[in-house]
């Protein structure tokens, strides 16, 4: 069957790398996978003050719990307000982070994000 134990081995490590790539592959093409990412994409392109629109009618798409246009306010005035306390958000847990440090009054002013 195998010439030598090496070949034996190859086959074995080989066999183990598919399985391996095989179950991240399954991890990460979940639907609910992609639109995590789709979410994250747009809070991060309107954090950087990029254009949002055909994310935000992707995401709108998938959920109809948003309101459209108040999202879109919302998330319009994000660049504004981290350049006044002179943050930078490089993920959504920094965001989140500093969303958490911000008063009730202004957590209230931005509701659908």
């Amino acid at each position: 069957m195998f010439a030598s134990a090496a070949d034996y081995f190859r086959v074995q490590f080989f066999s183990f790398v598919d399985g391996v790539i095989q179950h991240i592959s399954d991890i990460f093409d979940q639907p609910g996978m992609k639109v995590y990412s789709q979410l994250e994409s747009l809070l991060l392109c309107a954090c950087r003050g990029e254009e949002i629109g055909d994310l935000l009618a992707e995401v709108c798409n998938l959920y109809d719990d948003f309101d459209k246009s108040s999202l879109d306010l919302q998330l319009r005035m994000v660049p504004g307000l981290l350049s006044r306390c002179h943050a930078s958000v490089t993920s959504v847990s920094t965001f989140a982070d500093f969303f958490r440090q911000k008063p009730e009054e202004v957590r209230r002013l931005f509701g659908e994000v």
